[in-house]
C-alpha cells in the first residue's frame, strides 16, 4: 500500500511531537532522580551533623599531605601529581583527609585508647589476660583492637535439635571494672570512627553518582537539540510553502527552543552539583571548577561473591555489630565480675559465639551457671544486663540479614534491567543498520533521521535512569555490608 507525500508528512509531524514530548520530560525527570541519587533506604544511624571547615578555603586536591595520604593508603607511588582526573576511590581518600569530623573521632579513639592502656597498668594486666597469640578468633574477622576477644569454645559446641545453645569448657580471666569499662569505651570509639568514615564515604559516593548523572543528561539534551537544529537547516522549503508546512517547521523550532532552555538549565544544575560534591569531599565551593572527574555509571562490584559471604561479612565487620559484641562482652565481664565477688572459685563459660555452619553469631539467653551461683542483688542485676545485651544482639543481628538479603535481590534486578535495556539498545541500531543496507540496494525507504535520532535518545534515556537505579542499588549493598577500611579494594 502506497501513502500520500503529505500524508507521510503528517504521521513523521506526528511522531516527532510525541518524541519530543516523551524525551523533555524523561531527561527532566533523570535530572530529578539524580538530584536524589544514592537515598535508597539510608540506615537508621545516628545523624551526624554537618561540620563548619574554619579552614575550608586552605584545603585543595593539589596538597601535598594528601598526596603522602593517598601512598599510604593505595601502597604505590604516583607519579603524577595532581592527578590528571580524579575517580570514586581518589576522591573518597581526599574527603578522609580533609574532613575533620574523621579527624575528631580519630583523635577521640586515641584518648580512648590511652584510657585503656592506664586500664590494663593498674589491673596488672600482663598478669591477669592470656597472651593473645593465645586467643582464638573467627575466620576471615578483622579484630581492630584488643578489646574484642573471642574464645574459642571448644569442639563439643554444637546445636541441639530443641534449639538450645550448649557451651562447654571455663575462662577465667580476671578483669577489673575499670579495665572493662576502658575496653568498651575503646571499641566503641573505633567503630564510632570507622562509622563517620563510612558515612563520608556514602555521601561522596552520593554527590558523585549525582553530578556524573547531570553531566550524561547535559549530553543527551545536547543531541536532542543538535537533532531539531539539522531538521531545521536541511529543511530548504520555498516562502511560498503551503501552511502545513509553516506549522511544522514553527514546531520544530518550538522545541528546538526547549531543548536549548532544558540545556541551559542542565548547565546550571551541574554546576550546583560539582560545588555539592566538593562540600562533601570538604572542599571549597570552586575546589573541582578545573578537576576532571571519572565515574562509570555502569559501575558494578568487582570479583565474584555469593549472599551468603556477604552476610558473614557484613556480622563480622559492621561497625554497629562490632559495637554491639562489644558491649555483650562487656556485659558478660560484668557478670563474671558479679559471680566472682561472691564465689572466688567459680569458672563461667564463655556465652557466645560464631557459628560457621550457619554464618551468624549464636548466643545463649539461659543462666551460664547454676542458680545457686546466680543468686545476690548484684550477680541478678548483672545476668538482666547480659541478657538484654544478647536480645539485642540477636536484633540487631536479624536486622543486618534482612537488611543484606534485600539489598542483594534489588541489586541484582538492577544489573538484569541495565543488561535489558543494554539489548534493546543494540536490537534497535542492528534494524536500522538492516534498514540503511535495504535502502542501499533500493528495496525500501530510508528511516527519518529526526525520528531514528529521537528514538536512540529516549533509549539513552531509558538507560541513564537504569544506570541510576544500578547505582542506587550498589550504594545500598555497599552500605549494608559495610566491609571495614582495611578490606576495601581500591581498585
Amino acid at each position: 500500500m502506497k501513502f500520500s507525500s503529505s500524508f507521510k508528512q503528517r504521521l513523521n509531524n506526528q511522531a516527532e511531537r510525541g518524541l519530543a514530548r516523551r524525551v523533555l520530560p524523561l531527561a527532566s525527570f533523570v535530572l530529578a532522580l539524580a538530584l536524589t541519587t544514592g537515598c535508597a533506604r539510608p540506615a537508621a544511624k545516628r545523624p551526624t551533623p554537618q561540620p563548619t571547615f574554619a579552614n575550608l578555603g586552605l584545603h585543595s586536591l593539589t596538597d601535598p599531605g594528601l598526596k603522602d595520604f593517598m601512598e599510604r593508603r593505595l601502597h604505590q607511588s604516583l607519579a603524577q601529581w595532581p592527578l590528571r582526573q580524579w575517580d570514586y576511590w581518589h576522591l573518597t581518600l581526599a574527603a578522609w583527609y580533609f574532613d575533620p569530623r574523621l579527624k575528631e573521632a580519630r583523635d577521640q579513639w586515641q584518648r580512648a585508647k590511652t584510657e585503656l592502656a592506664a586500664a590494663h597498668e593498674g589491673a596488672n594486666a600482663t598478669q591477669a589476660r592470656p597472651s593473645p597469640a593465645a586467643e582464638w578468633l573467627p575466620p576471615a574477622l578483622s579484630i581492630r583492637s584488643p578489646s574484642l576477644v573471642i574464645i574459642q569454645p571448644p569442639a563439643a559446641f554444637s546445636l541441639p535439635p530443641g534449639g538450645a545453645i550448649q557451651f562447654q569448657g571455663k575462662l577465667g580471666v580476671k578483669v577489673t571494672p575499670r579495665l572493662a569499662q576502658a575496653e568498651l569505651a575503646a571499641e566503641s570509639a573505633r567503630c564510632r570512627m570507622d562509622e563517620v568514615a563510612w558515612e563520608i564515604r556514602a555521601e561522596v559516593r552520593r554527590s558523585l553518582v549525582a553530578y556524573s548523572t547531570i553531566v550524561e543528561s547535559e549530553g543527551l539534551l545536547g543531541q536532542v537539540k543538535k537533532l531539531y537544529a539539522k531538521r531545521l537547516n536541511s529543511d530548504k522549503s520555498p516562502p511560498e510553502e503551503n501552511p502545513a508546512s509553516k506549522l511544522a517547521r514553527a514546531q520544530l523550532r518550538v522545541q528546538l527552543a526547549l531543548a536549548r532552555l532544558e540545556l541551559v538549565r542542565t548547565k546550571l544544575q551541574e554546576t550546583d552539583a560539582r560545588f555539592r560534591l566538593a562540600r562533601a569531599l570538604a572542599l571549597p565551593p570552586g575546589g573541582l571548577l578545573d578537576v576532571r572527574i571519572e565515574y562509570n555509571l555502569s559501575r558494578r562490584t568487582g570479583g565474584q561473591w555469593h549472599a551468603e559471604d556477604l552476610r558473614r561479612r557484613a556480622l563480622q565487620s559492621r561497625a554497629d555489630m562490632v559495637q554491639a559484641l562489644a558491649r555483650y562482652r562487656a556485659a558478660e565481664t560484668g557478670l563474671r565480675i558479679a559471680v566472682l565477688g561472691r564465689h572466688r572459685l567459680a569458672a563461667m563459660p564463655t556465652t557466645y559465639a560464631w557459628d560457621q555452619q550457619r554464618n551468624r553469631w549464636v548466643v545463649s539467653l539461659k543462666p551460664p551457671l547454676p542458680e545457686k551461683v546466680l543468686r545476690g542483688r548484684a550477680v541478678e542485676r548483672a545476668e538482666a544486663k547480659r541478657v538484654a545485651a544478647a536480645a539485642r544482639l540477636l536484633s540487631l543481628q536479624t536486622d543486618i540479614i534482612d537488611e543484606v538479603n534485600r539489598s542483594v535481590q534489588e541489586y541484582r534486578l538492577a544489573v538484569q534491567q541495565l543488561d535489558a535495556t543494554d539489548d534493546l539498545i543494540v536490537a534497535v541500531l542492528r534494524q536500522y543498520a538492516i534498514a540503511g543496507r535495504q535502502v542501499g540496494a533500493g528495496a525500501g525507504d530510508a528511516p527519518d533521521p529526526l525520528l531514528a535520532g529521537m528514538r536512540l535518545v529516549s533509549l539513552g534515556v531509558s538507560k541513564l535512569g537504569a544506570q541510576v537505579q544500578l547505582q542506587n542499588a550498589l550504594g545500598s549493598l555497599d552500605d549494608s555490608v559495610q566491609l571495614p577500611l582495611e578490606m576495601i579494594d581500591p581498585h
